[in-house]
């Protein structure tokens, strides 16, 4: 897929960053076993009916996140399913006129992430007291 002129051109400005990984690692078979070994089942119907799709994008998550953190996998709770309205679900213009992680005129100062980043847990402050 990264042969193809077509999404090399989209992701030319992350190539630097970017990792190739070998399409086993998007395989729903192997997603669906990564699952079952993680969980300790012997098939994933316990957890809900998801469809080859959904599995193997737990699967790949999974993957991501033991990839990353060297093999040391946080506690990760069963996959489930979320019902319709489960969720807030906010589109496009909504979320930009919220300012989550831009301003209306483009900028990160200001939006909500902004300030959030700003934030300082309670042993930190307590740090930067006795400074």
């Amino acid at each position: 897929m990264l042969a193809e002129p077509d999404v090399m051109s989209v992701l030319a400005p992350w190539k630097s960053i970017l990792t190739p990984l070998p399409s086993p690692r998007f395989d729903s078979e192997n997603a669906r076993r990564r699952l079952e070994r993680l969980y300790g089942v012997g098939t994933l119907a316990g957890f809900g009916a998801f469809t080859r799709a959904e599995i193997t994008a737990a699967g790949t998550l999974v993957d991501y996140v033991e990839l990353t953190q060297k093999g040391k996998l946080p506690r990760l709770s069963p996959p489930q399913r979320l019902t319709a309205g489960a969720v807030m679900e906010i589109d496009a213009a909504t979320r930009r006129n919220l300012e989550f992680t831009h301003t209306l005129n483009g900028v990160r100062r200001g939006s909500l992430l902004s300030v959030i980043d700003l934030t300082v847990t309670g042993p930190a402050r307590a740090r930067w007291r006795s400074v």
